[in-house]
């Protein structure tokens, strides 16, 4: 069946993505070389999805610096140093995603939860 086919090649993806997540260098034609598939049968892959293989990146990204921002074990640490931790390579472009995503700076989203709990 092409669609329980199709599932497993995106379970086979996403799982990749999170064992990279960290990896600036992870881009969906990495991905789809190290799958062993044309970067176009990735994105088709995706294309009934809600978002794109990059936009899930970015989210899953986004997601866990949001989690380490929080985190008791990683207050010591800057922004900049969670940012680049989980793939991101420029401080600018993540305090622009970051705050396109949660309405908060990384530094304002940080003290605002620290001080919710």
């Amino acid at each position: 069946d092409c669609s329980s086919l199709a599932t497993a090649h995106r379970i086979r993806i996403t799982n990749y993505i999170e064992a990279h997540l960290h990896d600036p260098e992870l881009t969906p034609t990495r991905i789809a070389a190290a799958c062993r598939m044309t970067p176009r049968y990735l994105h088709h892959l995706f294309s009934d999805q809600e978002e794109t293989v990059a936009r899930y990146i970015l989210r899953r990204r986004l997601d866990a610096c949001s989690r380490a921002l929080v985190s008791c074990a990683q207050r010591g640490r800057t922004v900049t140093a969670i940012a680049f931790d989980h793939g991101f390579n420029s401080p600018t472009h993540f305090g622009r995603v970051f705050r396109a995503k949660f309405n908060l700076t990384p530094l304002e989203f940080r003290r605002e939860r620290a001080s919710a709990t």
